[in-house]
């Protein structure tokens, strides 16, 4: 299984990790030139994005 396109493991590491780094939504949104939201969203299981938009997250 490839960890990036399985939506609830990317939710649940995206999550961990942006809280452990003390990172807010926003500020992770902005590191990785995507929308507040798009990090909301993903953090929720909403959408589902590419393989190249899930590794500049993590």
């Amino acid at each position: 299984m490839n960890i990036l396109q399985d939506s609830n493991q990317l939710a649940s590491l995206l999550s961990f990790h942006r809280k452990k780094s003390g990172l807010s939504q926003l500020r992770l949104a902005d590191l990785a030139g995507v929308g507040k939201t798009v990090i909301y969203d993903l953090e929720h299981g909403k959408i589902s994005v590419s393989n190249e938009t899930s590794k500049s997250l993590l």
